[in-house]
């Protein structure tokens, strides 16, 4: 398992990319917060769009700004501030009232007990899980053209370099692997609900 410096080193790559125009870095910082972030904009606001909403615009802003982004310490840290942020904000504007104290008193502390806490980390656990399960049902071809791309984090051309593929070839394996991937996720998903 990740201790808390791997996933911090991690993420601080991904930003770093992300300054850099990589798509894939961004993408998967989204995927990676977009629930803990989800859940954070949720509890200040109470309303399921207009969190969404932050979530999605704040990531956004970063796309278009990425060239301008700062060095961050803590990207998760970042993150759950900008979203508190542009949260309150569209607070602010839909309510008529809102002191400077209700203001401060909205934290991470107070808003994330231990309990939500473990309930998330239980929902990554099972996420895993669950793609885990799914890698089983590609080829090895398949698997190995997934952790070039979405772990290694290779462009197509770099992929074609290492392994030899045509470029189309590349193109097409990924998509089959990513759509079986998302079939068999989705079943499971499906699965679990009846």
């Amino acid at each position: 398992m990740d201790t808390d410096k791997q996933k911090i080193a991690y993420d601080q790559a991904l930003w770093e990319r992300v300054k850099k125009g990589d798509n894939v870095a961004i993408s998967r910082l989204y995927h990676r917060y977009f629930q803990l972030l989800y859940s954070y904009a949720f509890r200040i606001c109470n309303n399921k769009e207009a969190s969404k909403d932050c979530v999605h615009d704040l990531f956004v802003h970063l796309w278009e700004e990425r060239e301008k982004l700062s060095e961050v310490s803590n990207v998760k840290s970042y993150l759950l501030t900008a979203v508190r942020n542009r949260t309150l904000k569209i607070r602010k504007q839909n309510a008529k009232f809102i002191t400077k104290e209700e203001e401060h008193s909205i934290s991470v502390e107070k808003i994330f007990s231990i309990e939500h806490i473990m309930i998330h980390r239980e929902e990554e656990e099972e996420n895993r899980q669950q793609m885990m399960t799914a890698l089983e049902e590609l080829t090895t071809r398949q698997k190995e053209l997934i952790y070039l791309q979405f772990y290694e984090g290779l462009s197509i051309r770099e992929i074609q370099e290492r392994t030899s593929l045509q470029y189309q070839s590349v193109k097409n394996l990924t998509y089959r692997a990513l759509t079986k991937l998302r079939q068999a996720l989705k079943k499971d998903k499906n699965f679990k609900k009846n």
